[in-house]
């Protein structure tokens, strides 16, 4: 930063902050757009950066380039990104042509790393773009990056980059055996996850040629005003306050700890979504205090991390923060659902101070990894969602694959956990060897192949 200076870094870097803004509202809007009207949107969620003064040094570095301004804005078109993340391959050509149909957005480069995958694994489709930025009463164009991946193509892509490129994976391995051995388990889960990639695409492709619309909105036949407004402002009072008590938790987390939460998501259930869970229940009358009687997650926050050993610190600092005796754990990790579902649910009680009065209103926070929570969209589109199918041996069929690839990403988890373990305690000899075999020291998981 000295080299530059603090004061022109930060005026050059904030066209690129603009333009990530201008994305991001880009992507907004057409998320927003969906979801009021009703049609599917494709978008599992999206996220932006700005490049740290570090990486960008260490890009420039790499390339034999100086850190300078005009060596920045000459070499490099990546320091605004943003990351579009759809749940299957069936989705990709649509947010391509979204991005492609804008008139605002001027596409420059496209990489398609789908095609033509990396010889690591790595898979995603790049465009490098240029988005209008005002700067002194005139329009500018920005460069920036946006990666459009699937889910599967995501999951991979995060796991390989903490153990990889985070933790110099080149350089902390002298044992060119082990280095092999984990540079081949990374490659064969790439393959896997290509594998379901393209199970799924085919899964929808026979759907949607049947006549099966798998991928519309949600639309339940409810009435949407049969909850009323003054629980929809009492609860959504609630999910403010539980983020902030989520924001507070992990504002005590050091930056290891921060860096390990991949992914964090908020929701208040619609009305007519509280109908559909309360019909479940068999009850049918909808009134203020049979929804705080009987819902636990009209309220509901997702602490997404990367390996399956982060989930202790996470789950340990919740505890702590309620309260050992207000807190209720449920366990979907050590013995998942018979579907294949894995996650940690923990009930907790938020306070809200609603028209003079104090209430606790309840609220469920779900912690799983980045693999358990690929696998819980897919599930969630293919089978919870919608009624796919009017045949039930097409239902049965999907739901045995969904449960067989439960199988295969809990071995993913446990895997790359244990490499993640060894490489961070630089004890990778130990646990790893030449053979392949590695010391899973993980809980033992109850999923039962059926």
């Amino acid at each position: 930063m000295n080299e530059i200076g603090e004061e022109k870094l930060n005026k050059f870097l904030w066209k690129y902050r603009e333009a990530l803004n201008f994305l991001e509202n880009q992507i907004g809007s057409f998320v927003r757009s969906m979801n009021v009207n009703g049609e599917y949107n494709p978008i599992e969620h999206f996220s932006g950066r700005i490049k740290s003064i570090d990486s960008i040094k260490g890009k420039l570095k790499r390339r034999g380039l100086e850190f300078s301004v005009d060596s920045i804005a000459d070499n490099l078109d990546d320091i605004a990104g943003v990351r579009i993340v759809c749940h299957f391959m069936n989705d990709l050509n649509k947010l391509i042509e979204f991005i492609r149909k804008n008139p605002f957005i001027e596409i420059i480069e496209v990489e398609d790393y789908i095609a033509n995958p990396k010889d690591s694994g790595y898979l995603s489709y790049h465009m490098t773009v240029k988005v209008p930025v005002m700067d002194d009463s005139q329009v500018i164009y920005v460069p920036a990056e946006i990666q459009i991946r699937t889910m599967a193509m995501d999951m991979w892509a995060s796991l390989e980059h903490k153990i990889s490129y985070k933790h110099d994976l080149d350089k902390k391995i002298s044992d060119k055996g082990v280095y092999h051995k984990i540079r081949s388990i990374i490659k064969n889960t790439s393959l896997e996850t290509i594998k379901m990639d393209m199970e799924l695409k085919n899964i929808i492709d026979e759907l949607e040629k049947n006549d099966e619309n798998v991928l519309e909105g949600e639309n339940y036949n409810i009435s949407s005003d049969v909850v009323s407004f003054d629980v929809m402002e009492k609860y959504n009072l609630g999910l403010n306050n539980l983020k902030c008590i989520i924001n507070e938790i992990f504002s005590g987390f050091n930056e290891e700890e921060k860096k390990s939460i991949e992914l964090l998501k908020f929701r208040l259930k619609e009305p007519k979504s509280i109908c559909k869970k309360l019909m479940s229940k068999n009850i049918y009358n909808v009134d203020e205090s049979t929804i705080d009687n009987n819902l636990n997650d009209v309220i509901g926050g997702r602490i997404v991390c990367s390996f399956l050993s982060d989930m202790n610190a996470i789950i340990a600092a919740i505890v702590e923060y309620f309260g050992a005796s207000n807190v209720r754990i449920k366990d979907y990790v050590t013995s998942p659902k018979p579907n294949g579902y894995s996650s940690y649910h923990i009930l907790v009680k938020i306070p809200v101070y609603y028209k003079g009065k104090t209430e606790f209103l309840n609220a469920e926070i779900q912690v799983r990894t980045k693999a358990m929570n690929m696998w819980a969209s897919f599930h969630h589109k293919l089978c919870y969602k919608k009624e796919i199918s009017s045949n039930d041996m097409e239902n049965i069929r999907i739901a045995g694959i969904l449960r067989d690839w439960a199988l295969k990403i809990s071995k993913i988890d446990e895997e790359y956990d244990n490499i993640y373990r060894s490489i961070k305690n630089n004890n990778i000899l130990n646990d790893i060897n030449v053979n392949g075999e590695t010391k899973v020291n993980s809980k033992k998981r109850c999923l039962v192949k059926c």
